[in-house]
C-alpha cells in the first residue's frame, strides 16, 4: 500500500526534480520537493490505511448469515460457508444463498428477476419438474443471487459458488469481457 503511493505521475515528477535539484547543489529546493513528496505520501498512506480498515470492520458486521438445519438443530451461518448437502430454512427476505431443490414450502414466492427478467415473483414448490425444463420453469429449484419475497421453505442446497446457475453467468461474463479485450487489442 506504502509502495502505491510512489506509482503516481505527479509523485515520480517531484522525485525527479528532486535528485535534479541536488544533482545541481541546490540543496534547500531538494529537501523543501523532498519533504513535500514524503509527507503527501505518508498522508495518502495513512487516508488508505484507514479507509480499508473501516471497510473490513464494516464487512464484519454486514456478513450476510443464513438459517441452517444442521444435525437436527437451526443455526444461523454466515453464507459463505454454506455446503451442498445443508438445508436453508428461507422465509420472507431472505437471500438465496445456494441454488437448491426445494423440500416443503408454503406460500413460498422467490424474485428470481435477476436471472430470468420475470417482473413478478415465481412460487416455488416441492415436486418433480422435467429434466429439459428452462431457468423460468423449475419450480421446485431455487437460485443464489434471487431472494424471498413471501412465505417459508425448506431447500436442500445443491451448488454454491461458482457452480451455481449465477456463477455460471459471471463466468461466461468474464469470459466474454476477456474475448472482447482481445478482439479490441488486435484491432
Amino acid at each position: 500500500m506504502l509502495l502505491r503511493q510512489f506509482k503516481s505521475p505527479l509523485v515520480l515528477i517531484l522525485i525527479f526534480a528532486t535528485i535534479v535539484s541536488a544533482f545541481v547543489g541546490e540543496w534547500i529546493d531538494a529537501s523543501i520537493v523532498l519533504a513535500v513528496v514524503l509527507g503527501s505520501t505518508m498522508l495518502g498512506f495513512v487516508q488508505e490505511y484507514r479507509a480499508s480498515n473501516a471497510v473490513e470492520k464494516l464487512r464484519s458486521v454486514v456478513t450476510i448469515k443464513t438459517s441452517l438445519l444442521r444435525d437436527g438443530t437451526l443455526q444461523l451461518v454466515p453464507s459463505d460457508q454454506v455446503v451442498p448437502g445443508d438445508v436453508a430454512v428461507l422465509s420472507a427476505g431472505s437471500l438465496i444463498p445456494a441454488d437448491g431443490i426445494v423440500l416443503e414450502a408454503n406460500d413460498f414466492f422467490v424474485n428470481q428477476a435477476v436471472l430470468t427478467g420475470e417482473t413478478f415473483p415465481v412460487e416455488k414448490t416441492a415436486g418433480m419438474t422435467p429434466a429439459t425444463a428452462s431457468l423460468a420453469e423449475r419450480t421446485n429449484s431455487v437460485f443464489m443471487g434471487t431472494s424471498v419475497r413471501s412465505g417459508t421453505a425448506h431447500v436442500l442446497i445443491v451448488q454454491t459458488g461458482r457452480s451455481t446457475v449465477f456463477g455460471q453467468i459471471a463466468e461466461r461474463l468474464k469470459l466474454s469481457s476477456n474475448a472482447a479485450s482481445r478482439i479490441s487489442a488486435i484491432c
